[in-house]
């Protein structure tokens, strides 16, 4: 009778276990942000490590400046106010959010999209553009330090730190008092460094810094939205 309770308590334990990886593996996908959901017939999302259709636009307005389909002074002004709404947060829920995303890609031309398609941009190639562009991040030398060494050394996205940068990263080290980058640093971190941070690492692929998951494409789109708002208001303004 013991082993028999005994091998039912195991059972219980396995059918436990086996639950909380199933919900573990899932839960990726039923954390994931807001403009995770918009589809689009020409923006694919299924190749390899694919961004979401939000952050594929957001990326692709910036990169189009590199051709002749760049953004138009009238198409800035109707894609202004667009993403200012998905970056205040004011949206309720995924279909406004979709909505104002189907109103962004419709004020596009086709042949803007159909170039951005052709980009085919990724995690990687997302995580390369932000390195490029890190001294626009709004970010101080530190939490550039910092967000380096939460990718696991110079191999990570932001590789390529100055010695200053990098005895930047020590001192924070030193104050967070764990030896390394963990809560301790990520903690000391504004708002705005810790979003910026999250995303970098969810564009890259890595597991977010401070420990659980990051933002998925909310904080993702949220930055990217910033972004893009700049550029269209210069744009707008000519």
């Amino acid at each position: 009778l013991i082993l028999v309770l005994l091998a039912g308590v195991l059972a219980g334990c396995g059918g436990d276990a086996d639950t909380s990886a199933q919900e573990e593996a899932s839960a990726p996908l039923a954390e994931g942000g807001e403009g995770d959901t918009y589809t689009s017939s020409i923006l694919g999302t299924e190749y390899d490590q694919a961004l979401p259709v939000s952050s594929q636009l957001a990326l692709g307005i910036y990169r189009l400046e590199e051709t002749a389909n760049a953004v138009t002074q009238e198409q800035a002004k109707a894609l202004l106010p667009l993403w200012q709404a998905l970056q205040s947060e004011s949206l309720q829920g995924e279909a406004e959010t979709n909505a104002v995303l189907k109103q962004i890609e419709g004020a596009l031309a086709p042949e803007q999209l159909s170039a951005i398609a052709e980009m085919q941009l990724t995690r990687e190639s997302l995580g390369a553009w932000m390195q490029e562009r890190g001294v626009n991040l709004g970010l101080s030398p530190e939490a550039m330090a910092t967000r380096q060494a939460a990718g696991g050394g110079q191999a990570g996205p932001f590789g390529n730190l100055s010695e200053e940068e990098r005895e930047a990263m020590r001192a924070t080290r030193q104050a967070s008092g764990d030896g390394g980058f963990g809560p301790g640093a990520f903690a000391e971190m504004s708002e705005e460094e810790r979003e910026a941070m999250r995303a970098t690492a969810e564009a890259s692929g890595m597991a977010p810094p401070g420990g659980g998951r990051g933002p998925g494409a909310r904080g993702q789109l949220s930055m990217l939205a910033e972004l893009v708002i700049e550029l269209l208001t210069e744009r707008a303004a000519e």
